[in-house]
Formats: C-alpha cells, structure tokens, sequence
C-alpha cells in the first residue's frame, strides 16, 4: 500500500489535473456499476451482478466501459460480457472456484490480455474475453460440480446465493402484470420479501410436522431436518415470513389476510408465486407447492431436483 501511495504522489506532482480528471471519470464508471440504468438491458445485467456479489468483477468492467465503441466486436458486446460474467460469479460464489485470493490476480490477467489483443489492431469480442477470463486459476468448476453444490443445503452454505438463486427462478415467470420487487426493503432496511423454509428449520419441530414428515417418529424427523431443511426444494419467497412461521403446511398453503379495502388475500403457498407453482414429478404425479396434500422428504428432493435442473440450464456457460 505504502508503494502504491508513492506511485500516486509522484502521478500527482507531475500532472495533477490529469489525475483528477481521471478520478471524476472513473467515479462516473464506477457510479453506472453500482447504480446502473434499471430501463435498459446492461443495466438489469449489472444489478444481478451487484446482487450476486460480484465486487471484484468490477474492476473489469470499468475497464471496458473505458473503451470506445469502436473497439469492440458490436453494440451488444459489453452486454454479453456482464452476462458471462452474472453466471461466472453465480457459479464461483456457490462453488467457491477459484478461490477469493485469486479473483483480483484474474481481474488483471483478462484486462492485460484485452489490451494486448485490441493494440495490435482487434476488436474486442466476448468470446475473447471468456477465452482469456477461464484459463489457469481462473478456469470456473465444472457444471456437474455447480449442480452437486446447488442441491445441497444450499441456505446454510451460502444464503446470499440462495436468494439470487430463488429469485431468478421466480423472476423468469415475470410478465407486465405480475412483477414483484424482490429486493425491496423496507423503511428499516431489512428485505420485505424473505426467505420461507415450508418444513421449519427450527430445533423445536412442531408435533404436526413430526407427524407429517416421518409418521410421528421425532428422532427421524430431525434427521431429515438436518439432512434437507435449507435445500432449494424446501424454500419459496414470502412477504408474510413471520405470519407462516411454523404453522402446519395446510395452513401455510391457505393463509389469508384481510386487506385495508376488506378483500380476502392469499398471502400463502396459494398466492400465484412461480416457486410455488412450480410443477415437479412426485411417484409419477404433478405437484406444485400450492396443491400438495402433503409435504414429505420425497416431495422436497424431487422439488429440489427440478429447481436445480433449471437454474443449471439458466446458467451454463455456452458450450456446456
């Protein structure tokens, strides 16, 4: 730090409208990542890769945005790269390859090797970038090594993941009419929507869930607690987290509120949600988490297997 502290002073001594100049500049790429355009398609990009944590990644991206049109492949180039980059980072925070202390060194590998390419005369293509991005250290786990970690219990491992993950799901049902925010907070800060477990996670396993889960043999039950509680199947996205709590799964499923105009609401399993409409194959029988009579181990490990199914096809690299 102290070197590169040197390094600045000298920059500044020399040429200190330069460097000031250089810094409003970078602030300004640094303000479009962190606070992108929401009505255009880079800009959506860019917020998933904010909400996946993918800070690192954002020293290559003011890198480019410091490039002229002309030295990239087409308009749609950069956009491109941010989507390679959405599922790298999805994949590496969840698999944790490669390592954190790399992630920095590869920032740098890519750009050094996109500047060597455009000065001897290229255009920048995505294709480029994901070749030079994905060698050595940098190479990202295979896509069955993404799939074995997603079906894990994948909130206790990582539950920023988790809920990028349960809203991208949700979020690929989106049409004009039905769009929730599912990142708003509220006036605390805190997410309005949260993350729901149908069978609790709770140590205490409420009698009727004992009863459900494993026929009333309690030991069972939290083994299978332990085994699949924080698993994608077992999880959806509420807004009435505390409402549902540990109530028994009917319940869950046909929870009302009454609304301020004097409407009967859903705010249950029943409340249209795409995760909760969600088809999987139970014993050969279609199930969803709104029309499920029961809520069993085999109901969840076969919800689990179709999340995962298709968020590994909604994030493999092209090629895969």
């Amino acid at each position: 730090s102290s070197t590169l502290i040197s390094i600045y002073e000298g920059m500044i001594e020399d040429d200190p409208q330069f460097v000031l100049d250089q810094f409003i500049e970078k602030a300004k790429f640094y303000a479009s990542i962190v606070q992108p355009d929401e009505g255009t398609t880079l800009g959506q990009s860019l917020i998933d890769l904010g909400h996946i944590g993918a800070g690192p990644s954002n020293t290559l991206i003011m890198y480019l945005m410091d490039l002229t049109v002309q030295q990239f492949e087409n308009e749609t180039t950069l956009y491109e790269i941010v989507e390679f980059l959405k599922k790298y980072n999805l994949r590496r925070n969840i698999t944790d390859v490669p390592p954190t202390r790399d992630l920095d060194q590869i920032q740098i590998d890519t750009i050094n090797a996109c500047e060597d390419y455009i000065s001897k005369g290229n255009k920048l293509t995505a294709k480029y970038l994901i070749l030079v991005h994905c060698i050595g250290t940098a190479t990202p786990a295979p896509l069955d090594t993404f799939r074995d970690h997603l079906s894990d219990n994948l909130y206790f491992l990582n539950k920023k993941a988790t809920r990028f993950v349960l809203v991208k799901l949700c979020e690929s049902q989106h049409n004009r009419e039905f769009k929730p925010d599912f990142w708003a907070r509220s006036s605390k800060g805190s997410y309005i929507w949260t993350i729901e477990h149908v069978f609790p996670q709770g140590k205490n396993i409420p009698t009727h869930w004992v009863e459900m889960m494993t026929g009333g043999n309690t030991d069972l039950a939290k083994e299978v607690q332990e085994g699949i509680v924080h698993c994608l199947g077992n999880l959806t996205l509420s807004g009435y987290n505390s409402t549902l709590s540990n109530q028994d799964f009917v319940r869950k499923q046909s929870k009302t509120e009454i609304t301020a105009a004097g409407q009967k609401m859903d705010i249950g399993y029943k409340n249209g949600l795409y995760l909760n409409e969600l088809l999987f194959n139970v014993d050969g029988s279609e199930e969803s988490l709104s029309n499920a009579k029961v809520w069993t181990k085999d109901y969840i490990e076969s919800r689990n297997l179709r999340m995962v199914e298709i968020m590994c096809e909604q994030f493999r690299f092209i090629g895969e």
